[in-house]
């Protein structure tokens, strides 16, 4: 089989390797499309900052076909679409019961092990989920928005809302990952969140943008970002466009703590009710403290190395700050969201390039001015 190795900072190169096969409890796949997500664009540019290695096949965003079950697996066939997990939980450690996301062995797709940027690869049944009905491009975009759906239950939990399931989804859309319990519409009646703002409209912002407004979790959102090419997608997903000028200028009145005359003049930029920060940045940062009202949740997402601010920020507004990493435990979610509302979904997917132009791909992937997600197609299947 072909395919597309990372062996080093820039250095990307198109391989020879054996096809797998599937080990006892494993899938043989036939890989359809993989995403090119900003870790990708960071290990390719030796900028990653968390542990993974080289060489290796990158892609943790995919989708492809079931070819092959290996012994003892039970609930895929062959000709199955299937989608997967980034994180490699052990389902053994401290950390798994409560959050497969945080295991204390865990393994990134892609990053700290080979990923799908192949024609083949195996995976874990346990950590796979047919989709079948699902359009298999979109597919490859379950990953990001089960990132975000797991943010989105996280900071929902945390202020006390319902994030459990209207309706339990069907086998199909739940895949047979032992132990995950199927997601589902909030539940608080009202909207639990008034106003609501999304910091950044990359790939993971606009799914989040997308599931606040698909589960009526905010009364009303705005979308926060520099390019008009991604702005316009997030307002045709129902979301208010704003940039930083917007909202005082870039640096948006820094939170600088309780200053001023009276603790009302701290809260003079404060407007929302929940703030999502995607972009990992340190202005991204100070600018969610600064418009956050008081008992306001934030929600982090983006990877931010450290942030210069005043703790008592938090305090004096007592903010509840909710991180997360990961999508596992919530593709069904993704899956749900898939199925019935594919255009939704549809306007993240900008740019898809054939297996032979994966350089040109990372190169567009990393023009935020012009790209949201970027794929590539390893072959066309049906579904």
């Amino acid at each position: 089989m072909k395919g597309w190795m990372v062996k080093g900072p820039g250095n990307l190169e198109l391989v020879s390797a054996r096809k797998p096969r599937p080990a006892a409890g494993e899938l043989l796949v036939r890989v359809n499309r993989v995403g090119i997500c900003g870790s990708d664009v960071h290990l390719y540019h030796g900028t990653y900052r968390g542990p993974h290695r080289y060489p290796l096949f990158f892609g943790h965003e995919w989708s492809g076909a079931v070819e092959g079950l290996g012994e003892g697996v039970r609930g895929f066939e062959v000709g199955d679409l299937v989608t997967g997990d980034c994180s490699q939980w052990c389902g053994a450690c401290e950390m798994c019961p409560a959050d497969r996301n945080l295991c204390l062995s865990i393994e990134k797709t892609g990053i700290t092990i080979d990923g799908a940027s192949r024609e083949y690869m195996t995976v874990k049944a346990s950590h796979a989920y047919r989709a079948n009905g699902c359009d298999p491009g979109l597919l490859a975009s379950a990953e990001p928005l089960a990132v975000a759906a797991h943010a989105c239950e996280r900071v929902v939990r945390a202020a006390g809302g319902d994030w459990a399931a209207a309706e339990t989804p069907s086998a199909e859309v739940a895949g047979v990952a032992a132990g995950l319990s199927p997601g589902g519409s909030h539940r608080c009646g009202a909207p639990l969140f008034g106003r609501g703002l999304v910091m950044g409209s990359g790939a993971v912002g606009l799914a989040v943008t997308m599931f606040l407004i698909d589960r009526g979790v905010v009364g009303s959102l705005d979308v926060l970002d520099v390019q008009p090419f991604r702005l316009e997608v997030a307002s045709s997903l129902g979301a208010r466009a704003l940039t930083p000028e917007d909202l005082g200028g870039p640096a948006a009145a820094p939170a600088t703590g309780a200053g001023g005359s009276s603790y009302r003049d701290a809260y003079a930029a404060a407007q929302y009710d929940l703030v999502v920060e995607t972009t990992g940045t340190e202005p991204g940062f100070s600018t969610a403290l600064s418009v956050a009202r008081p008992n306001a949740s934030l929600a982090l997402i983006g990877f931010l190395p450290k942030a210069g601010y005043e703790m008592r920020t938090v305090v004096t507004k007592a903010l509840k700050i909710v991180g997360s990493i990961g999508g596992t435990g919530n593709f069904p979610d993704a899956l749900d969201l898939l199925r019935r509302k594919p255009e939704f979904v549809r306007k993240m997917v900008s740019h898809v390039f054939t297996m032979s132009e994966a350089e040109e791909a990372f190169r567009v992937a990393t023009d935020t001015a012009r790209a949201i997600k970027v794929q590539i197609d390893f072959g066309s299947l049906g579904t």
